[in-house]
């Protein structure tokens, strides 16, 4: 699964191939509920880790939520907010920098 979807008639010569996922076989995820992975720069750090994307996307479920980390190498834990299955993704995520949630943010971190 992709973020983006590229046509292949929009570009010229462009040609599709196929590239293996690394860690297709290690889809394991720790969940740490009621939890806050909030972004930052990298600068700052932020709380937990770096924004990957700055505004979240709506997913069906945390496991979709899962789904797009694992399509990015860069990735290393998601926050899910359940009220409206809206996903974050992180990287660099720290467990001891994970801020609080108030009830409704889920951090799933990849082992």
């Amino acid at each position: 699964r992709s973020d983006f979807i590229v046509k292949s008639n929009s570009v010229s010569n462009l040609t599709f191939g196929s590239a293996s996922d690394p860690n297709a076989q290690d889809r394991k995820y720790q969940k740490y509920e009621n939890r806050n992975a909030h972004g930052g720069s990298k600068r700052n750090g932020g709380s937990g880790g770096i924004e990957i994307d700055a505004n979240g996307v709506s997913t069906q479920t945390h496991l979709e939520c899962q789904d797009r980390c694992q399509s990015d190498w860069s990735c290393d834990c998601v926050v899910y907010r359940r009220s409206d299955s809206t996903c974050w993704k992180r990287s660099q995520c720290t467990v001891s920098k994970f801020g609080k949630g108030d009830g409704d943010y889920d951090v799933y971190m990849r082992l």
